[in-house]
């Protein structure tokens, strides 16, 4: 499709006659790439993406249809060159002079973890910030950081700060997430994206437009196993697939008197359960089998109707506190799904089953085969062919496929988890920032995206409303009256 070049010997001339071409791409770095088409007179569309990939129409307009697109733009020539050398600049300042610095806003459970797997990657936390300067403090110095500070303006004027970590409740990832992008800095945050399919779309749109990259924090595609997974369905090993089947438990919230920030509407949104685990589920199931899922008929059930009020209680913490409180959102659900192609499937949630502590796990049955993976035995894959002996495929870096054992760290029978994959996608998504990861990685651990995030948002409002309604509802439903409320907005 067109002539490749390296930016750095592209003319300001050279960008006008190629782009007068109507098809150009040009490289930055090993894994971007700038697409300049014809649009009208003499301006140029103009699609900035990651990563390098096949490019095509879609339907009448004149777009580029990638996996990720960070930037469409109009520009005029000269505008074209200009960026196309700063970009080139930046992509060799960042990765061969600038050791990424991060800030985490979020001084809980999930910003401890993001703290933890950032120094084993060697990054540099300048600051945490809490929800006041004491819890702030307290956070900085519990987790080793230099700065607790409980104002994100201020947290985003440190100097020279790349990255923002979003780990605070759902509620408040908006107004964290879309200052972080105004600012030019790049974004990774917790799931679910938002409380709203508005919410979440207005920042997928947010990210597509912004200087810096966005990723979401999906971090069971980073097992080296669920990987193996993923690679073993697109190689074929199970023939036409079929079902989908598996369940996410945890028993937390079994005690009546356990409680936290996830169960206040206010907070963690209109769903809990769905929002909380069961949009985990579904981006594994999705990456694993390379099918969205399309359709879903849901019922929740909430078992405690009342606990304690969560004021100033940390993630897994039980507590007796008094003053408690009427509970709004589903501590379980089950749900019957449709993927793409017409493929059933079916999942089992729940906040409160005893003896399930984060007992995750997919299984995929096709004509050829079935396996299943389990979170609580990482380093295990369950194979059984349809002619052959069922068998355990372990964790070892010499029997996996490249990809896949490229996130294995340890040897084999030196157990890797949660912690280690959560490791494997922030490394993954700083070399992506630096430009460094290849279409390979990529290809076997795809980097989840906030369009990603925002789609799996009106998943759980399909989830929600079919539980109202009894009926099977479509996720495409969802989305459409988004992009309705989106359309009548610009136009209002």
């Amino acid at each position: 499709m067109g002539t490749q070049a390296c930016v750095g010997a592209i003319s300001e001339g050279e960008v006008m006659v190629r782009a007068a071409a109507e098809i150009d791409r040009f490289r930055i770095g090993e894994h971007r790439a700038i697409v300049v088409r014809r649009h009208e007179g003499d301006r140029y569309l103009v699609a900035r993406a990651e990563p390098l990939g096949v490019f095509r129409r879609r339907s009448r307009h004149t777009v580029i249809d990638l996996h990720r697109i960070v930037h469409i733009f109009l520009w005029t020539p000269h505008e074209l060159w200009l960026i196309l050398m700063q970009s080139s600049d930046r992509a060799s300042q960042r990765v061969h002079h600038h050791q990424l610095r991060a800030i985490i806003v979020g001084a809980g459970f999930a910003g401890g973890q993001h703290v933890d797997a950032l120094r084993r990657l060697n990054v540099h936390v300048a600051a945490v910030v809490g929800s006041d300067p004491a819890r702030a403090r307290a956070a900085a110095s519990r987790l080793g950081v230099e700065h607790g500070m409980a104002d994100l303006d201020s947290a985003l004027a440190v100097p020279d700060v790349d990255v923002v970590h979003v780990t605070v409740p759902n509620a408040q990832h908006v107004p964290v997430v879309t200052a972080a992008l105004a600012a030019g800095k790049h974004v990774i945050c917790e799931k679910p994206l938002a409380t709203s399919a508005e919410d979440a779309f207005a920042l997928a749109r947010c990210a597509r437009q912004a200087a810096g990259m966005a990723f979401l924090c999906h971090n069971y595609r980073f097992y080296a196993m669920t990987a193996e997974f993923r690679s073993r369905m697109q190689r074929g090993d199970l023939g036409r697939i079929h079902l989908v089947r598996g369940a996410y438990l945890q028993d937390w919230l079994l005690d009546p008197r356990s409680t936290s920030w996830r169960v206040d509407p206010n907070e963690g949104g209109a769903s809990r359960t769905v929002a909380d685990i069961g949009t985990h589920w579904i981006d594994l199931a999705e990456t694993v089998i390379g099918r969205r899922v399309e359709a879903v008929t849901a019922r929740l059930g909430t078992v405690h109707a009342s606990r304690p009020d969560w004021a100033h209680v940390s993630t897994f913490e039980r507590t007796a506190k008094d003053g408690w409180v009427d509970i709004q959102t589903e501590d379980q659900a089950v749900l019957l799904l449709e993927f793409e192609g017409g493929t059933l499937g079916a999942v089992t949630l729940s906040q409160v089953a005893a003896g399930h502590h984060n007992d995750l796990w997919v299984g995929v049955d096709g004509d050829a085969g079935s396996a299943e993976w389990r979170q609580e035995r990482p380093d295990e894959l369950r194979l059984a062919l349809r002619d052959g002996p069922v068998e355990i495929i372990a964790r070892d870096r010499a029997a996996l496929s490249p990809g896949a054992g490229g996130l294995t760290h340890l040897p084999a029978g030196h157990g890797e988890g949660w912690g280690d994959a959560l490791r494997n996608l922030l490394g993954a998504a700083y070399a992506e920032i630096r430009g460094e990861r290849s279409s390979e990685e990529d290809a076997v651990a795809p980097l989840p995206t906030f369009d990603d995030g925002a789609r799996h948002v009106a998943f759980v409002e399909a989830a929600l409303r079919s539980n109202r309604t009894g009926e099977w509802v479509r996720i495409g439903e969802i989305t459409a009256a988004v992009d309705d409320a989106a359309r009548r907005e610009v136009h209002s």
